[in-house]
């Protein structure tokens, strides 16, 4: 009797482990996946666009640079490269945003590969395209008015301004007159601080873009022999005419796809071993 009551014992016990041996590999399994499983937004919330990537690196060092000035201005600089109208290693960007007060530093100069900014400075406009705000913007000739748009540095020369910048208006309609109109960036005595606090405005030019004269070679040796300078106008015709701008190129950081690959086979590997069972041969050390 007591042998039978133990063998009894004996089964149940038997039974209750080979019930249990599945639900403790199950939930095993479960819990495997779960911590290498990414969550549903990882891949979309770190494949970042690159443009937004350096922006906010620039923002870090002046959080005065207008993002939506940058990402027209950085758009028109990768089509240039892309159709080969800079060259391919081109990596300085100067940015000017006509829109803002011309009693503000509305230059930006950035190295694109080392993801800085180089200088921030003052910048005059034409004296016909505005007072302290360039309203107006032409192409023509004794205008006296800047013009927008893109712009591929030349070489360099000295002249009555001292040492200046010839600029390639790359913009039809709108710029591409720049060379006739002998458009330059030059050093000028209007364009400091103390012109803003005698005038209530910085000076103005005959349409070209001039700079401070204690920056005018720093900025000159920076951006000359082929670089992409940028003016911008809050003008939508412009924005929506500019052959730079149709085609928006739109780069992706795909640095850390290794690493969401990486986990995705994780994933996958896991999903196998529920939907088959381990055995002797389908573990190695060498899957891990």
């Amino acid at each position: 009797m007591m042998k039978l009551e133990r063998r009894s014992v004996v089964g149940r016990f038997a039974l209750l482990v080979l019930i249990l041996i599945p639900f403790v590999y199950f939930v095993s399994i479960s819990n495997a996946r779960s911590s290498v499983e990414p969550n549903q937004y990882t891949a979309i919330d770190t494949v970042k666009s690159i443009k937004d990537q350096l922006y906010e690196k620039l923002s870090l060092q002046d959080p005065l640079l207008p993002e939506d000035v940058f990402n027209t201005a950085y758009t028109g600089f990768k089509n240039m490269k892309f159709e080969q109208a800079l060259d391919s290693n081109a990596a300085i960007l100067t940015v000017v945003d006509m829109s803002q007060s011309s009693n503000k530093k509305r230059m930006w100069i950035i190295d694109v590969f080392r993801e800085e900014i180089i200088l921030n400075t003052y910048v005059a406009h034409g004296r016909n395209s505005g007072n302290e705000f360039a309203k107006q913007h032409s192409n023509q000739l004794n205008s006296y008015q800047s013009s927008p748009g893109f712009y591929k540095t030349a070489n360099t020369y000295h002249g009555k301004h001292g040492l200046s910048l010839r600029l390639e208006g790359l913009d039809t309609l709108y710029n591409d007159l720049a060379m006739q109109r002998a458009i330059v960036l030059h050093g000028a005595d209007y364009v400091n601080e103390d012109f803003i606090k005698q005038h209530s405005r910085l000076g103005r030019s005959l349409g070209c873009p001039a700079v401070p004269q204690k920056d005018r070679t720093l900025i000159i040796e920076t951006i000359k022999d082929g670089t992409c300078l940028y003016i911008h106008f809050d003008d939508p015709q412009y924005l929506a005419d500019s052959r730079w701008l149709k085609n928006r190129v739109e780069e992706k950081d795909y640095s850390k796809i290794a690493g969401l690959e990486a986990i995705s086979k994780q994933k996958n590997y896991w999903k196998d071993q529920v939907d088959f069972p381990v055995t002797s041969d389908s573990i190695s050390e060498n899957t891990f």
